[in-house]
């Protein structure tokens, strides 16, 4: 996959995570999202595929992602990671 698509695919999962964690009970866990949580981990393992060099930290948070431990605040912060790095 190409990086404009990964961004484009990046992008619209942060927009949705952003509305997640902005709603009322916004201390909620990723895991309490499936599909977001499946997109989120779709997400980590094309970036880990495309962007060379990261491949042992997407796969840490693809398998962090999953814990109950692991907050949508957390997932955006991967999530603005993933966009940094596609954006150099």
């Amino acid at each position: 996959m190409d990086n404009k698509k990964l961004k484009k695919m990046t992008e619209l999962l942060n927009n949705k995570l952003k509305k997640l964690d902005s709603a009322p009970s916004n201390n909620s866990t990723l895991r309490r999202h499936p599909s977001e949580l499946a997109e989120f981990r779709n997400v980590l393992e094309i970036t880990s595929k495309t962007i060379p060099g990261q491949k042992i930290y997407f796969e840490n948070m693809i398998e962090k992602a999953g814990f109950s431990t692991f907050y949508l605040s957390d997932a955006l912060d991967v999530i603005t990671h993933v966009l940094e790095i596609i954006e150099k």
